[in-house]
């Protein structure tokens, strides 16, 4: 594919716009080879390969050379010249080519992290002009969320669904979008949203097994639960499991599967608490995953995963706030009917309080509140609703007050102390006896 340098551009313009299209298999890197002419692989940042093309290099002298590279680099060197790149010669010229470049990818642009590189061979010792041109529109184009789509494994329906996998990857960058144009995006997604998740963070950045890729990490879990969702997020594993797969007990082994992953590849996993289809709050159940995984490799955990639900006050009184805002911490459904409250003036959250502190009694929390039964009968409907889940279950409360306690400390939250004439005379009653 000889191309001119404005031919070139256009071109992959075209095909970077539609990367995402289900039925376009072919990876990016032999596209760049052919037009370039020359070996080429995307790696990341610890030059694992995401993809690469030997282009007319015999395969097995380019694999071995990357193989070299994955040994020699933890980290990509950054010592870039004044064109942006890195170009170096071989030790040993394979065929023709004698030198290697190195083009950064960042996160968004050379003020933020380095994410990766675009490796290649060449013959001269400085690149022609028009390399360098097509070399840093691919860099700048896959900075950011288009890199982490080139990471997702072929086999995971994130490619299918680079939309949604922004949208998440902007939301964990903390940029959140209005209700409007969530709801766009996750009406024309190939995933089904509309059901209940949990979201497994693999905590990849911390394993110390010397053979372990991410690329291999994800191909794995992706086998175990094939209806997930995989991205890739800060060197972790991000994997939205729907919640079936922990509520049916036939898929019992699949977690004994994953156990005995993770063990294999030396590192922990933590689950978030359940949530119904996929909203803003999703920074949230990230947080409560890796939090979870935090627990389960500080606790050396036998199964190698943890679930936040059973490990959110260990967590809380091990780590403290550091290194996320503590807020992150509080159930995402909670926040949600405390802005319901706000938006609509209702009361479900002092509702939700007064039937806690009030021991649940219909008529005592009625006569305290001044609302009749069937008032109180709708609102705790609703509470049950927007929150989904039971409010009576111990588990729940646990977890529910413990966010409770964490607002209340913030000053987000009034902090209701409810004690009506009933409790007044227990408590004088029990004073009489002692």
């Amino acid at each position: 594919m000889e191309l001119d340098t404005k031919q070139a551009l256009h071109y992959l313009s075209r095909y970077l716009s539609d990367i995402t299209n289900p039925k376009e298999k072919k990876p990016l890197a032999p596209i760049v080879s052919q037009i370039l002419q020359c070996p080429l692989a995307f790696v990341d940042e610890a030059f694992h390969i995401m993809n690469s093309s030997p282009y007319d290099l015999d395969e097995k002298l380019w694999d071995q050379l990357l193989e070299s590279k994955q040994k020699q680099f933890w980290r990509i060197p950054k010592d870039f010249n004044a064109q942006g790149y890195i170009i170096t010669p071989l030790k040993k010229a394979l065929d023709e080519y004698q030198y290697e470049a190195v083009f950064p990818i960042y996160q968004d642009n050379t003020a933020k992290g380095l994410e990766g590189a675009i490796f290649l061979l060449t013959t001269e010792e400085t690149l022609p002009e028009e390399f360098v041109e097509i070399l840093h529109f691919v860099s700048y184009s896959l900075s950011w969320v288009m890199w982490r789509h080139v990471r997702q494994s072929r086999l995971s329906t994130a490619s299918q669904n680079h939309v949604l996998v922004r949208l998440l990857l902007d939301i964990l960058y903390g940029n959140i979008p209005s209700d409007e144009e969530m709801q766009e995006i996750l009406s024309h997604c190939f995933f089904n949203v509309n059901q209940d998740f949990m979201l497994l963070v693999i905590e990849s950045s911390a394993s110390y097994d010397e053979n372990y890729t991410l690329e291999k990490m994800t191909e794995n879990v992706n086998t175990i639960f094939p209806e997930s969702l995989t991205l890739c997020f800060s060197g972790d594993i991000l994997i939205l499991v729907p919640f079936k797969y922990h509520q049916d007990p036939k898929y019992a082994p699949l977690w004994n599967k994953l156990s005995s992953t993770l063990k294999k590849n030396k590192c922990y996993c933590g689950i978030s608490s359940v949530f119904n289809s996929i909203d803003k709050y999703f920074l949230h159940h990230f947080v409560r995953g890796l939090s979870a995984a935090r627990v389960a490799r500080e606790t050396k955990e036998e199964k190698h995963y943890a679930y936040y639900v059973d490990e959110s006050i260990f967590d809380l009184v091990a780590n403290g706030p550091n290194p996320f805002n503590i807020k992150t911490l509080c159930e995402p459904s909670l926040l949600k009917l405390l802005e319901h409250d706000k938006k609509y003036d209702s009361e479900y959250y002092y509702t939700l309080i007064c039937y806690w502190q009030l021991d649940k009694d219909t008529p005592r929390i009625c006569k305290f509140m001044h609302i009749h039964k069937n008032t109180l009968y709708y609102r705790l409907s609703k509470i049950k609703a927007l929150l989904n889940r039971d409010i009576d279950n111990f588990a729940s409360m646990m977890e529910l007050n413990l966010s409770i306690s964490i607002l209340e400390y913030l000053g987000l939250v009034p902090k209701y102390r409810i004690h009506d004439e009933h409790s007044l005379k227990k408590k004088i009653a029990a004073q009489s006896e002692e």
